[in-house]
């Protein structure tokens, strides 16, 4: 009877299965997380190909994998267990609230990573853990840096490469200077920004030459030789793109540049991964006869029912509260005074601008206007929309002034924070910056203004959800997805800042249209 019962639960439910379905749910809840950053940040695009990456290396690793062994955390899974469970529902309604938050995405890898470990160490012990250790922390290539650090990075090596680039054209006998991260030459600016210098490429040569050699099984040693190399391509490659810009656009002028741009970056990067699979198979050592690998029996599975239980539990019900929690809250939100500009703005020599490609790419914006004009200063105007979804408040606030200008070359002189702007009735949160050209000395007054669509009664200001302390406030009061709009308005020409801000204001005072519901395209 016990036989005929165990052939039936191998058959119909066999050891594998609640082990892979719990694989699946983890890895599905970091991925998801991860999933804004690889989409929607040209830094981390190369997250998508992680994943496949890391089941190649698992079953690489698989056949040899030995005996199964000791267990190392036996007495501490259920503590484990526990822990994941309680942090299930709080994480997730932060998460909702911000989907952004690089914050969450640390947790929710490391959540995978230690659960697939104690799958490990309750089918094999310590010394699986020890074998699959390299594919076990492989998907850490794809997480993203700390912003500040990151922008650290991006902005030292972009400048670096824009200086090599300038002394490549000074040898070529071009008349060439740098400012910031860009290169100004006679027939115009060749611009040394993330697609070509920076985390992508500096990150994505790592994760390759992380990935061929523990997929050629090299030795450690020379998994470090070949991890260098990767860092010294990617910058040598770098380098050589920049200039080949610099020569497109000194021999055929922007045209030249644009064409060649795009398949330049595609260029370097087929030279980079060919170069790193041509040195690491140079590194590969001769196979020799290895021993066959130990028979897997379906007692090497072994994952206690309550705990897959207890967790799958906590997930299901954390999604469900969570939903409840956020309906709960926006029955006492409202649509916020849509506020929206009159099309082409009441100036004289107003022009309508295209938006750079890039900025299109990159923001994914519903609604985009782009304008320039002068009067007796100089402006220029950005507004963005974006419909409510998942994604709006990370990227109302992924491309700022304090950032994007600065990789321009000009100097920030002054974040003065936000000052609220009374017009209309309606209250605008005034990001107010002051940056200088350092070559000509000119000073730029920048304003941006950012707001949600909704208003929550007990929420503050909806500008603080930018800031940690306002992320926790926004999942509290129940703030999600409310979709938003961007106005950012640059001046140069103004003697001061306050000369700047009253000209704003004439130009909101004009040009703004503010109704009780959700506005029309402009």
């Amino acid at each position: 009877m016990l036989s005929n019962q165990k052939r039936f639960q191998n058959r119909f439910a066999p050891a594998w299965l609640l082990p892979g379905c719990l694989l699946l749910v983890v890895w599905t809840l970091a991925i998801r997380q991860l999933s804004l950053e690889w989409t929607f940040n040209p830094q981390y695009q190369y997250g998508w190909i992680v994943p496949l990456l890391t089941l190649l290396l698992w079953v690489r690793a698989w056949p040899g994998r030995p005996p199964p062994g000791d267990r190392l955390a036996s007495h501490a899974l259920p503590c484990i267990i526990i822990l994941v469970a309680c942090l299930a529902l709080p994480l997730r309604i932060i998460q909702e609230a911000n989907p952004d938050w690089r914050l969450l995405n640390y947790y929710y890898t490391a959540q995978a990573i230690v659960i697939t470990a104690l799958l490990l160490d309750c089918s094999g012990g310590k010394v699986w853990l020890r074998h699959f250790i390299f594919p076990l922390l492989f998907p850490l290539v794809a997480v993203p840096w700390p912003s500040g650090l990151e922008h650290v990075m991006i902005q030292g090596l972009q400048r670096v490469i824009a200086s090599i680039g300038v002394e490549g054209a000074s040898w070529m006998g071009w008349s060439a200077y740098q400012s910031g991260n860009l290169i100004v030459l006679s027939q115009g600016i060749v611009g040394i920004n993330e697609a070509c210098s920076g985390i992508r490429s500096l990150q994505s040569c790592f994760m390759i030459a992380l990935f061929l050699g523990a997929y050629f099984q090299l030795a450690n040693f020379k998994r470090v030789i070949l991890v260098a190399l990767a860092l010294g391509l990617a910058f040598i490659f770098n380098a050589i793109r920049a200039f080949f810009l610099i020569a497109m656009m000194e021999l055929h002028g922007a045209a030249g540049l644009s064409k060649y741009h795009d398949p330049a970056g595609f260029g370097i990067a087929f030279a980079s991964l060919l170069s790193l699979w041509i040195i690491a198979s140079f590194m590969v050592r001769p196979e020799s006869g290895a021993a066959p690998p130990p028979a897997l029996t379906t007692g090497a599975f072994r994952f206690p029912k309550p705990a897959f239980i207890a967790l799958m539990a906590a997930w299901l019900a954390a999604e469900i509260l969570n939903q409840g929690w956020y309906l709960w809250h926006e029955k006492d939100s409202r649509p916020g005074p849509a506020w929206s500009l009159q099309w082409p703005l009441p100036r004289l020599d107003f022009k309508t601008a295209e938006i750079d490609d890039t900025v299109r790419t990159t923001l994914r914006y519903d609604q985009g206007l782009h304008g320039k004009w002068k009067d007796q200063y100089r402006w220029e105007i950005y507004f963005f929309k974006w419909n409510p979804s998942r994604v709006a408040s990370g990227l109302a606030g992924l491309h700022t002034p304090d950032v994007c200008l600065q990789a321009a070359g000009f100097d920030l002189k002054e974040d003065l924070g936000i000052k609220n702007m009374e017009m209309d009735g309606l209250t605008l949160p005034v990001n107010q910056y002051v940056f200088q050209d350092p070559f000509t000395g000119q000073f730029f007054y920048v304003f941006q203004i950012v707001t949600d669509d909704r208003v929550w009664q007990d929420a503050e200001s909806s500008r603080t959800a930018s800031y940690q302390p306002g992320r926790l406030q926004a999942a509290w009061t129940g703030r999600r997805n409310p979709g938003q709009r961007s106005l950012l308005v640059v001046n140069w020409g103004a003697a001061s800042l306050p000369q700047a801000e009253l000209s704003l204001q004439s130009l909101l005072r004009d040009s703004l249209v503010v109704s009780s519901g959700t506005v029309s395209s402009p």
